[in-house]
């Protein structure tokens, strides 16, 4: 521990002293026998000589400090006998050297020794060379008890006192050590993490958000950033949209993209918020930010390369398509002995035309952005259902459009939603058997509308669940049963939902089947509407 300043010291080990001193001074005058003058100057030279160490003590340690506290009780026994010869009372005076000694010092076994043991020691030498009667030597003994008990509860209340210090100093340490680690490690660490508490201050925030905050020009003022853009890389979010902001109202940011920095130096990142919990309530935040500029440039090079193959692809299957259709046309196949070679060509020419032009359709939609307008999403669900009630009619199940229930108009794009429902009513005539029945429902609720596809099929395994709406995915059901497709349909269909600031999700239903549910909001956030059909097609798809 640091050393006390001289004036503290001064006044804890000197001060009491001096009073002492002095209160047995003026009464030792005004007795009848006075004091013995030689004895006092004595006692009054040692005071001097503890007063002026006192002030040295800063530089001489605590091993004075208790020195002076013993020369204390001597000089009072002293000076005491000296002006009371006849019936000294020096315990009562000992008594602040006693507990400075029990209560200092780090509640050290040593000075309570000292402060228990050198008092008896003078009042026995004082009592015995003062020929004192026994009735003060009863008063003496009671004073002494007195003291020892006093200084006792003082030493034992202090070494607590000092114990609880020390542990918690120790967990002071501990923490501080604790949190240093913490710190190291979430410096080293490529995902941005700052925790902010329940008034929005940032409590602790690592290299890498630190890096992203100067980046996107971020202001602790303001608590907004000047560059952070939409998906277009263009377009300023709105301050209101910003992650930090948002996080504070309390809005679920997850896996969000934006671009950070000015326009030709910008990085593509992902926000996500988390609440924490405390036992006493909200404990805070937790925003963590992610680098996705590799993986977003390379999608993007993904599709461009699927676009351009594709349309490499289209004519010569065009020609190949078309010549085959010449030679059924003008020859008499069955004579040549062509016939089925020629069929199976310009078959497999087709499909292959087909799946072409699906992969075509999937960039399109992943890059068109909806338009959108007051529409009545029933008449879209009556429409969906019509068109597919032959293919249903041939593979032997019920197609149901279910009586619509409440309000159920919303501003939405006609035709993109009429290709979501079309994508799941497809999706569910696919795998359940003949004699089944699939429904189709619509509903309103004060926010939304709420489309739900219940098919009585095999259902989806559950391993497939985590990559049900990737890009390409097959269920294992798709696969047992050769069901033609590119597994691109739910794809789309979940990319036009999230355009639309909705969701498409699936449970499988406890007696069988499965149900897939379109939610729309009646007013979709245009902005985060914008952004999702920029960006939904080829970053969230790889991330789901």
């Amino acid at each position: 521990m640091p050393p006390l300043p001289v004036r503290t010291v001064l006044w804890r080990t000197q001060a009491p002293f001096l009073v002492t001193l002095a209160v047995a001074l003026v009464a030792g005058a005004v007795t009848e026998a006075g004091p013995t003058w030689p004895y006092v100057a004595a006692g009054v030279a040692a005071a001097c000589a503890t007063a002026a160490t006192g002030l040295l003590v800063s530089r001489l340690g605590e091993g004075v400090l208790i020195g002076g506290a013993v020369v204390h009780m001597v000089v009072v026994a002293g000076v005491d006998y000296a002006s009371w010869p006849t019936t000294p009372s020096m315990v009562g005076l000992m008594m602040l050297p006693a507990l400075h000694l029990s209560y200092g010092f780090r509640a050290r076994r040593g000075p309570y020794l000292l402060a228990v043991g050198v008092p008896p020691i003078l009042t026995a030498l004082a009592l015995g060379s003062s020929r004192a009667v026994a009735a003060t030597w009863a008063s003496a003994a009671v004073q002494i008890l007195a003291l020892v008990a006093v200084a006792t509860v003082v030493y034992l209340s202090a070494r607590h006192a000092w114990l609880q210090r020390v542990q918690l100093q120790q967990a002071l340490l501990e923490a501080r050590a604790a949190v240093n680690t913490a710190q190291v490690v979430a410096d080293a660490i490529e995902t941005g993490v700052t925790y902010y508490d329940t008034a929005g201050r940032v409590e602790v925030r690592n290299k890498a958000m630190t890096g992203f905050a100067q980046r996107a020009g971020y202001d602790a003022e303001t608590v907004s950033a000047q560059h952070i853009y939409q998906s277009d890389q263009v377009t300023p979010v709105d301050l209101g949209e910003q992650p930090m902001e948002r996080m504070l109202r309390g809005d679920m940011v997850d896996h969000d993209l934006f671009y950070l920095g000015p326009p030709g130096d910008q990085r593509a990142v992902t926000f996500t918020t988390t609440k924490l919990d405390g036992l006493a309530g909200p404990a805070g935040w937790v925003l963590a930010a992610h680098d996705v500029t590799d993986l977003v440039n390379a999608i993007t090079t993904r599709e461009e390369m699927i676009l351009t193959f594709t349309h490499e692809l289209r004519t010569p299957l065009t020609s190949i398509i078309g010549f085959a259709e010449m030679l059924q046309d003008t020859l008499d196949l069955e004579e040549l002995g062509i016939a089925r070679p020629v069929e199976v060509i310009h078959r497999n020419a087709t499909h292959l035309s087909t799946l072409v032009q699906m992969l075509l359709q999937a960039g399109i939609e992943a890059q068109a952005e909806p338009h959108f307008a007051p529409t009545d999403v029933g008449d879209i669900v009556r429409e969906s259902v019509a068109s597919f009630q032959p293919k249903a009619a041939g593979r032997g199940i019920t197609l149901e459009a279910g009586t619509p229930i409440g309000d159920t108009r919303a501003e939405v794009d006609h035709l993109r939603i009429r290709q979501v429902l079309d994508n799941l009513v497809s999706n569910a005539l696919k795998y359940p058997p003949a004699g089944t029945t699939t429904r189709v429902l619509v509903e309103g609720t004060p926010d939304h509308v709420r489309v739900r596809v219940v098919d009585q099929g095999p259902g989806i395994d559950p391993q497939d669940l985590p990559q049900l709406f990737q890009r390409g995915f097959r269920s294992v059901t798709a696969r047992r049963t050769a069901t033609q497709g590119m597994g691109l349909g739910l794809a789309i269909a979940r990319d036009i939902a999230r355009a639309h600031s909705g969701e498409v999700t699936m449970v499988n239903n406890p007696d069988g089947g499965t149900t897939f549910t379109l939610e729309l909001p009646r007013h979709p956030n245009v902005q985060t509407a914008d952004a999702a059909a920029g960006d939904q097609a080829t970053y969230s798809s790889a991330l789901t």
